[in-house]
C-alpha cells in the first residue's frame, strides 16, 4: 500500500511540474513595438526577448492604425526571424509597398505579401521588399 501511495504522489508531481515548468521557464517576454504609420495602416517592427537570453525575436507585420495588436499573424506579417542589428527599419515607398532593409540578421520566415481586412470581405494587400547589407556574405 505505501508503494501505491508513493507512486500516486510522485505521479501527481511529475505531471504538475511538467506543466508548470514551460510556464515559469518562459515567462513573459520583454516586448518592443515600433509603428511607422501610413495613412489608415501601419507597419509593426515587434521584438520579443524571453528572460534576457540573448536572442532578439522579430516580426515585422501590418495592421490597421486602430488596432493596437496584430490580429492574424499568419496573414499580417511579412517577416520573422531573430538577431537583427540595430539598423533594422521599415519605409513606405506606396501606400501599399514597404521596404524592409538591415545590414545583419537571420531571416526565418518571409514573404513579400500581406493582407489587412479593413471592414468587409475584400481585403488591402500590401507588398514586401527586403533588403539585406550584410559586410559578411559578400
Amino acid at each position: 500500500m505505501r508503494r501505491l501511495t508513493i507512486l500516486g504522489v510522485s505521479c501527481v508531481v511529475i505531471l504538475l511540474a511538467a506543466y508548470l515548468l514551460p510556464k515559469v521557464v518562459r515567462g513573459k517576454p520583454k516586448e518592443t513595438f515600433t509603428e511607422t504609420p501610413s495613412g489608415n495602416y501601419k507597419a509593426i517592427i515587434r521584438t520579443q526577448e524571453f528572460n534576457n537570453s540573448g536572442p532578439v525575436n522579430v516580426d515585422i507585420c501590418i495592421a490597421k492604425i486602430s488596432d493596437r495588436s496584430i490580429q492574424n499573424e499568419k496573414q499580417q506579417c511579412f517577416l520573422h526571424g531573430y538577431d537583427f542589428d540595430s539598423d533594422l527599419s521599415v519605409h513606405w515607398l506606396s501606400p501599399s509597398k514597404i521596404e524592409i532593409s538591415y545590414k545583419c540578421g537571420r531571416v526565418d520566415f518571409f514573404r513579400n505579401s500581406a493582407f489587412v481586412y479593413p471592414d468587409g470581405p475584400t481585403p488591402d494587400e500590401f507588398h514586401a521588399i527586403l533588403r539585406e547589407d550584410c559586410p559578411y556574405f559578400r
